[in-house]
């Protein structure tokens, strides 16, 4: 029994969802952890997710919804275009954006507020948050009416995914609305801070109401009598805590203090002092007995109102759902308008088209989170060049350049605008991505295999519609392990599964697939001059000569004494382990995957 109810609590925050996976991107799970999405892989910064970026959400519905459009874009052209439309709108209206979000921010959470309704776990109190949300709700409906009104391009979608659905579902609270109005004492929250039933309803409850009302005017007059007592210019409060008590300001305390017949509530710095004499200490426990029977008599009354209430947790989930899409959609567009770097509207073609072609594409992330300025680049992926093998220095911004990529990708099919001043983009119907060891030696997993790992998951289940990126394959193993592995993989996404590729190496030989049709060389530039490199972060296209593996550990201050002795067993290791211009050759005349293994084998 303990067990069960241990589960119980657990299950109680969480909702089952139906999650289907037609129509929607697929991202595996080493993609998302590679691209960052939720969760840093290293300390950079606490906020350096795409997510943390990209939550401008104002509710906790919102932030989950944000979250689940990332972790599953769609893939159904006319949904994303109707997200794109919606959040053009609103990047076009900016005071009808703000207007909504400053709304949405007045909002408590409605799904677990839904949830304490299914559960009949609901108070009082739960229901007139309901009502006062819904009433908040009107004016929101009146913006999205405007939004229509202002955006005659987009009206049509703004109706559809925003307005009607928002709509229908207040509509569904109009007898809620009579039914909170018609039984619960406003007038004495606005006053009390407390929760009733109206007393005109029982005339128990009205006869009590007379006597906390009466004693209210007795607590009045006895604060006016205190005052001129004390000599003070005192408050009359009341509180859940203490009932009603005298309030002075700290300056004040010294007039009070040595005064007989006072009791000392508390002393604060923002409430100054609290305090009762005889004459309201008396008053008070009558009214908080009052207050107590009041609570008694009305039982019976408040289980039923909120009995009735319950039956409106279904209707208040379909609510909290359609105010997420509407919360996530003013996020977006609030990314896209008030980001000091541009952002554009993404142009998305059919499926199968085979054509990514993004001007100035930047990290979304690393350009907020970095001091120094984000240099943008081009990507272009097409039928004709549907792979580029991307080789250049070591921290020379290879690494960067790919998630930009998939980034855009990912962002753009969520309906967002994307990190760039122009880009086209065909629907992926996946993203997989090969990106460093991550954490798997924590569980036991070596570098290479790890490798290994995610690349069989990618050749045995990328498409022509994917969008493929690799990063340094093959660095797990020996020289030519490493480089026969990742020619061998290349080739086999290049020529059998056809996808869209960014490949990036640190074998500068890598280039040579670049003689077949389909793929193309780039690199990472570079200024070298004597000993030094500077760093460009520009996409070129070519070939880098070489890793400057150690130029950059002298920029990082490794003695000179290290790198002279590092040079010297470099010159001798590539003397006798430079990759064989006839195994290139090989290689490069294979013609399929059995045949590059069983050169690699007698290699």
């Amino acid at each position: 029994m303990a067990l069960m109810n241990a589960i119980i609590v657990i299950l109680d925050g969480w909702l089952l969802c139906d999650y289907r996976t037609t129509g929607f991107l697929n991202i595996n799970a080493a993609a998302v952890e590679a691209l960052e999405l939720f969760e840093m892989s290293n300390n950079l910064t606490a906020s350096a997710t795409l997510f943390s970026v990209m939550n401008k959400c104002k509710t906790l519905p919102g932030q989950k919804m944000l979250r689940d459009w990332i972790a599953r874009p769609l893939s159904d052209l006319r949904q994303i275009e109707e997200r794109q439309d919606v959040v053009s709108a609103l990047v076009e209206a900016d005071d009808v954006r703000q207007s909504i979000q400053a709304l949405l921010g007045k909002l408590p959470d409605l799904g677990q507020l839904a949830n304490k309704l299914l559960q009949y776990r609901a108070k009082l109190q739960d229901c007139f948050r309901v009502y006062q949300s819904v009433r908040v709700l009107r004016q929101l409906e009146h913006d999205l009416h405007a939004l229509v009104q202002s955006s005659k391009a987009y009206s049509s979608q703004v109706k559809e995914l925003l307005l009607e659905p928002i709509s229908h579902a207040v509509y569904q609270f109009d007898k809620f609305i009579e039914l909170i109005r018609s039984t619960v004492d406003v007038e004495y929250f606005e006053k009390t801070g407390a929760f009733r039933i109206k007393p005109e309803i029982d005339p128990e409850l009205l006869k009590l109401s007379q006597e906390m009302e009466a004693l209210d005017k007795k607590c009045t007059k006895a604060a006016s009598k205190a005052g001129d007592r004390l000599g003070v210019e005192l408050k009359l409060d009341r509180n859940s805590q203490y009932g009603y008590f005298y309030r002075v300001t700290l300056k004040e305390e010294k007039s009070i203090r040595n005064t007989r017949g006072l009791l000392i509530l508390d002393t604060s710095k923002g409430n100054g002092v609290r305090f009762r004499d005889d004459n309201l200490d008396a008053l008070n426990a009558e009214y908080l007995d009052a207050e107590k029977l009041y609570a008694s008599a009305q039982e019976d009354l408040e289980s039923q109102v909120v009995q009735t209430c319950c039956g409106y947790a279904s209707a208040l989930s379909t609510l909290s759902s359609s105010l997420a899409i509407v919360d996530v959609i003013a996020s977006l567009a609030t990314l896209a308008a008030e980001s000091s770097r541009t952002y554009t509207k993404p142009k998305l073609l059919p499926m199968g088209t085979g054509i990514f072609e993004v001007k100035q594409c930047r990290h979304p992330v690393l350009e907020v989170v970095k001091d120094s300025a984000f240099i943008p680049n081009d990507v272009k992926l097409d039928e004709k060049d549907r792979m580029v093998i991307l080789t250049g220095a070591n921290m020379g911004g290879k690494s960067t350049y790919l998630r930009s990529t998939a980034l855009c990708a990912l962002m753009a099919q969520m309906g967002s605008w994307v990190a760039a001043t122009d880009a086209k983009l065909s629907i992926v119907d996946a993203i997989f991505t090969r990106i460093g060891a991550s954490d798997q030696q924590c569980r036991g997993i070596s570098t290479f295999m790890a490798e290994m790992v995610d690349s069989a998951t990618i050749l045995q289940t990328a498409t022509s519609d994917s969008l493929v990126i690799v990063d340094e394959l093959g660095r797990g193993t020996s020289t030519f392990d490493g480089f026969g592995l990742a020619w061998a993989i290349a080739c086999d996404l290049l020529e059998r599964v056809r996808c869209l590729c960014l490949f990036a190496t640190h074998f500068h030989e890598m280039a040579a697939i670049c003689d077949q049709e389909g793929a193309r060389a780039m690199q990472m530039a570079v200024q070298a001059e004597r000993n030094q490199i500077v760093l460009l972060y520009e996409v070129r296209p070519g070939v880098a000569e070489r890793s400057f593996g150690l130029h950059v550990a002298r920029m990082v201050g490794f003695p000179e004494d290290v790198l002279k002795d590092a040079s010297n067993v470099l010159e001798r290791i590539e003397q006798t382990q430079t990759i064989p211009d006839s195994l290139r050759i090989k290689l490069k005349s294979a013609k399929d995957l059995e045949e590059i293994r069983a050169i690699l084998l007698n290699a």
